[in-house]
Parts: structure tokens; C-alpha cells; sequence
């Protein structure tokens, strides 16, 4: 894979996210506002995070989840390849 397509995917990885977020926060009534001051971060960063411009921790999007009453997990649903497979040492079985 060439590096183009990679950051081509990693950057639709942060749309989608951004979208989620945007998505649950306006079906919360939440503003931009409201929801930046309380995981603490400006409207401005949040604003980006929305339609993917910030590579965003792992800790804020924790953060932006507890204050969506939302799990990790529910708002990465979705979200990346349609298969991950883990292989494990030779010897073990692979899951999907």
C-alpha cells in the first residue's frame, strides 16, 4: 500500500468518527459549546475533531464518550476494516 492510500484511509477513519460524534451529540441537543468545555478542549479543536481535522487521543475520545453516554466500542462501530483477523503463534487458531 502506497503512502497516499494510507493516509487517504486514515483520514476517512477520522471523518467517519467525527461523524459519529457529531451525529450523538446533536441527537443529545448537546451544542459544540457545551459538549468542548466539558471534555475539555475549545469549539474550535472540537469542531475539527468533528469533520475529521484532528488526529484525536485516545484519552479525549474516551473523554467525548463518557460525557455522550456512550461506549468506546458503540462509537467506533462501524468504523475501519470490515475483518480484522488476529493471528496468534503457530499452533493456535485465528479469530476474526
Amino acid at each position: 500500500m502506497d503512502k497516499t492510500t494510507k493516509l487517504d484511509q486514515e483520514r476517512e477513519l477520522l471523518v467517519a468518527l467525527g461523524a459519529n460524534i457529531a451525529r450523538r451529540r446533536k441527537k443529545l441537543g448537546y451544542s459544540q459549546l457545551r459538549l468542548a468545555l466539558a471534555v475539555g478542549v475549545s469549539k474550535s479543536y472540537l469542531c475539527d475533531v468533528e469533520h475529521g481535522r484532528r488526529n484525536v487521543s485516545v484519552a479525549l475520545i474516551a473523554r467525548i464518550c463518557r460525557q455522550l453516554g456512550v461506549s468506546m466500542r458503540d462509537m467506533c462501530a462501524g468504523i475501519g476494516p470490515k475483518k480484522l483477523t488476529i493471528r496468534k503463534k503457530r499452533g493456535s487458531k485465528a479469530t476474526s
